[in-house]
């Protein structure tokens, strides 16, 4: 059985958390142990298999740290030195991994983490992080007077949140800038199971030292340098497809402007996820690993449940689904305290004389006011 499947298994049989934490957990923890060795190499770019991954659910029923702390445990016994501190600010991530360029970042509470990047000391850190995503062979930055320079970057991470937080506290760039797009969000499928509680067993324990090991192993086959991954024929032909039909879906969202960078990293998650797939079942061999068709579609219809879960969000944000206009623009303007016109217009989907209209309402009912800004207008909430 792969690795990933005894995992899920394990895992699963000592919670009632949603299957889906479990797969995404393991995915996280064989991203981290390749540490930057595992590479798909297009004409374009390379493609390492490095994942962020965000658990969203319900506190305390949805089990969403019980799943993260299944993959630390394994983590801690196959490959301790790869966790980086939680103790999260620009500062100390820039110096750890500059220290440690390869390791996992855990966050079994997200919301905080968010809550720094919207302070006035934090400005910048969500455009370093996504620099930080690509893996860069060079990173510097100079912050507060002090200049680092980061060397083969490869980042992992594993957080989780609640849906309504993590939506409270992003802001409409997120949506443009690819800070979202960057996340691999993984909300349960169905209906939450309740377990009662029982005692851990032995053949559980042993399990999870079997599958400590098996990561440590896996770890070992990158120590002598770069794998480099490629799809069969067949493979590379349906992952083409595949790409192509998910820029024909962007064209049919009601939100493709928001959802623009998020469907162009869904194809590179996609050749990550496949690598990972793979990786679970064999071992590279003289530093080549082929991706197997079955891993590719493994890894789609992985991507696809992320796709929706992507576009859920988003029509949850911009209120979409279940608000009217007029609430949603005030949704949007609430959510980015003076936002311009021309950006109200792009996000809100609505006409230019519609707008205006509801525009003049909401500051008549004296839920909004508005300011010159430029040649523009700029909207603020009145609280």
């Amino acid at each position: 059985m792969p690795w990933l499947d005894s995992y899920i298994v394990w895992a699963n049989s000592r919670t009632s958390a949603p299957v889906e934490y479990h797969e995404g957990v393991g995915l996280a923890l064989l991203s981290t142990i390749t540490q930057r060795r595992l590479v798909m190499r297009f004409s374009h770019k390379p493609l390492y298999a490095n994942l962020w991954v965000c658990l969203l659910g319900l506190s305390g029923v949805s089990k969403k740290s019980t799943s993260i702390g299944f993959g630390r445990e394994l983590l801690i016994r196959a490959a301790a030195d790869l966790e980086l501190s939680n103790d999260f600010s620009l500062e100390a991530l820039i110096a750890e991994l500059a220290k440690q360029p390869c390791g996992l970042f855990i966050r079994d509470e997200f919301s905080s983490f968010l809550e720094t990047l919207k302070r006035d000391y934090s400005k910048g850190l969500k455009d370093i992080l996504a620099g930080l995503y690509d893996c860069p062979e060079r990173f510097k930055r100079t912050l507060r007077g002090e200049t680092f320079e980061l060397e083969d970057v490869y980042m992992t991470a594993l957080v989780a949140t609640t849906p309504k937080r993590f939506l409270q506290l992003l802001e409409l760039n997120d949506w443009f800038s690819g800070f979202v797009a960057r996340w691999c969000f993984i909300l349960p499928q169905g209906e939450l199971e309740f377990r009662p509680a029982t005692y851990e067993e032995t053949e559980a324990r042993l399990e999870r030292e079997r599958l400590a090991q098996e990561l440590a192993e896996m770890r070992q086959a990158f120590q002598n340098g770069e794998v480099t991954c490629r799809f069969t024929e067949a493979g590379l032909q349906c992952y083409n497809e595949y790409c192509w039909q998910l820029q024909t879906q962007l064209l049919d969202e009601p939100n493709a402007e928001e959802l623009s960078a998020s469907y162009a990293r869904l194809e590179e998650t996609a050749v990550k996820a496949a690598m990972l797939y793979q990786l679970s079942e064999t071992l590279p061999q003289n530093g080549y690993l082929e991706i197997g068709d079955g891993a590719l579609e493994d890894a789609i219809d992985w991507v696809e449940g992320l796709r929706e879960n992507v576009v859920r969000l988003c029509a949850e944000y911009l209120g979409t689904e279940t608000e009217g206009d007029k609430e949603r623009v005030l949704r949007i303007i609430e959510r980015n305290p003076g936002i311009l016109w021309r950006r109200l217009l792009r996000s809100s989907h609505i006409g230019a004389g519609a707008l205006r209209v509801i525009l003049e309402e909401l500051e008549h009912e004296g839920r909004i006011n508005s300011e010159p800004e430029g040649k523009t207008t700029a909207y603020y909430p009145i609280r």
